[in-house]
Protein backbone atom coordinates (compact mmCIF):
# COMPACT_ATOMS: atom_id res chain seq x y z
CA UNK A 1 0.00 0.00 0.00
CA UNK A 2 2.64 2.55 0.99
CA UNK A 3 4.70 2.31 -2.18
CA UNK A 4 1.60 2.86 -4.30
CA UNK A 5 -0.04 5.61 -2.26
CA UNK A 6 2.53 7.54 -0.28
CA UNK A 7 5.53 8.78 -2.20
CA UNK A 8 8.62 10.35 -0.75
CA UNK A 9 9.48 13.96 -1.44
CA UNK A 10 13.21 13.36 -1.74
CA UNK A 11 15.90 10.73 -1.19
CA UNK A 12 16.10 11.51 2.52
CA UNK A 13 12.43 10.52 2.89
CA UNK A 14 12.53 7.15 1.11
CA UNK A 15 13.34 5.27 4.30
CA UNK A 16 10.14 6.57 5.91
CA UNK A 17 7.92 4.98 3.27
CA UNK A 18 9.89 1.72 3.56
CA UNK A 19 9.64 1.84 7.35
CA UNK A 20 5.87 2.39 7.21
CA UNK A 21 5.46 -0.48 4.77
CA UNK A 22 7.56 -2.73 6.96
CA UNK A 23 5.68 -1.63 10.07
CA UNK A 24 2.40 -2.52 8.36
CA UNK A 25 3.80 -5.92 7.42
CA UNK A 26 4.93 -6.51 11.00
CA UNK A 27 1.44 -5.57 12.26
CA UNK A 28 -0.07 -8.14 9.90
CA UNK A 29 2.48 -10.72 11.02
CA UNK A 30 1.65 -10.02 14.67
CA UNK A 31 -2.05 -10.46 13.95
CA UNK A 32 -1.89 -13.50 11.66
CA UNK A 33 1.26 -15.31 12.84
CA UNK A 34 2.19 -13.90 16.26
CA UNK A 35 4.79 -16.57 16.97
CA UNK A 36 6.73 -15.49 13.88
CA UNK A 37 6.91 -11.83 14.91
CA UNK A 38 9.73 -12.43 17.40
CA UNK A 39 11.69 -14.31 14.70
CA UNK A 40 11.39 -11.34 12.33
CA UNK A 41 12.35 -8.78 14.98
CA UNK A 42 15.30 -10.91 16.12
CA UNK A 43 16.46 -11.13 12.50
CA UNK A 44 16.42 -7.34 12.11
CA UNK A 45 18.28 -6.84 15.37
CA UNK A 46 20.92 -9.45 14.51
CA UNK A 47 21.37 -7.85 11.10
CA UNK A 48 21.95 -4.42 12.61
CA UNK A 49 24.39 -5.73 15.22
CA UNK A 50 26.34 -8.13 12.96
CA UNK A 51 29.94 -6.99 12.54
CA UNK A 52 32.31 -7.30 9.63
CA UNK A 53 35.98 -8.32 9.76
CA UNK A 54 36.93 -4.85 11.04
CA UNK A 55 34.33 -4.89 13.82
CA UNK A 56 32.00 -2.41 12.09
CA UNK A 57 28.25 -2.95 12.27
CA UNK A 58 25.38 -1.33 10.40
CA UNK A 59 24.97 0.98 13.36
CA UNK A 60 28.15 2.61 12.01
CA UNK A 61 26.68 3.11 8.53
CA UNK A 62 25.09 6.45 9.45
CA UNK A 63 21.67 7.91 10.14
CA UNK A 64 18.69 6.38 8.38
CA UNK A 65 18.07 9.73 6.67
CA UNK A 66 21.14 9.11 4.49
CA UNK A 67 18.77 6.92 2.52
CA UNK A 68 20.28 5.16 -0.48
CA UNK A 69 23.72 6.51 0.42
CA UNK A 70 23.82 4.03 3.31
CA UNK A 71 24.78 1.42 0.72
CA UNK A 72 28.50 1.66 0.04
CA UNK A 73 31.55 -0.50 -0.44
CA UNK A 74 31.75 -0.75 3.36
CA UNK A 75 28.05 -1.59 3.72
CA UNK A 76 26.81 -3.01 0.37
CA UNK A 77 23.33 -3.78 1.73
CA UNK A 78 23.33 -0.80 4.09
CA UNK A 79 20.20 0.92 2.84
CA UNK A 80 17.96 -2.14 2.81
CA UNK A 81 19.12 -3.44 6.15
CA UNK A 82 18.99 -0.07 7.91
CA UNK A 83 15.73 1.14 6.32
CA UNK A 84 13.93 -2.09 7.20
CA UNK A 85 15.83 -3.05 10.33
CA UNK A 86 16.12 0.34 12.00
CA UNK A 87 13.41 2.30 10.19
CA UNK A 88 10.46 0.48 11.72
CA UNK A 89 11.94 1.15 15.17
CA UNK A 90 12.26 4.88 14.62
CA UNK A 91 8.67 5.97 15.09
CA UNK A 92 5.75 3.55 15.45
CA UNK A 93 6.76 1.78 18.63
CA UNK A 94 7.40 5.03 20.46
CA UNK A 95 3.89 6.21 19.54
CA UNK A 96 2.38 2.88 20.61
CA UNK A 97 4.25 2.89 23.92
CA UNK A 98 3.08 6.42 24.66
CA UNK A 99 -0.53 5.44 23.97
CA UNK A 100 -0.17 2.28 26.02
CA UNK A 101 1.13 4.28 28.99
CA UNK A 102 -2.03 6.43 28.82
CA UNK A 103 -4.14 3.23 28.75
CA UNK A 104 -5.39 3.93 25.25
CA UNK A 105 -5.64 1.50 22.38
CA UNK A 106 -1.99 1.51 21.30
CA UNK A 107 -2.76 1.09 17.62
CA UNK A 108 -5.93 3.12 17.09
CA UNK A 109 -4.51 6.64 17.02
CA UNK A 110 -1.38 5.67 15.10
CA UNK A 111 -3.36 3.73 12.49
CA UNK A 112 -5.76 6.65 12.12
CA UNK A 113 -2.80 8.92 11.45
CA UNK A 114 -1.48 6.50 8.82
CA UNK A 115 -4.89 6.47 7.11
CA UNK A 116 -4.90 10.27 7.05
CA UNK A 117 -1.41 10.31 5.55
CA UNK A 118 -2.49 7.88 2.87
CA UNK A 119 -5.63 9.90 2.05
CA UNK A 120 -3.69 13.17 1.82
CA UNK A 121 -1.14 11.58 -0.46
CA UNK A 122 -3.88 10.20 -2.74
CA UNK A 123 -5.48 13.67 -2.99
CA UNK A 124 -2.18 15.10 -4.23
CA UNK A 125 -1.86 12.57 -7.04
Amino acid sequence: MWGDRVMWAGPRDAWLVEALANYSALQALAKNHPSDLRIALDYYLASLLRTDQKGKSLTDAGPVTLGFRLSSTKFPSGYEEVAYGRGHLAHPHAARDAARSRRQDPDARFNATLKQLSAISMEKQ
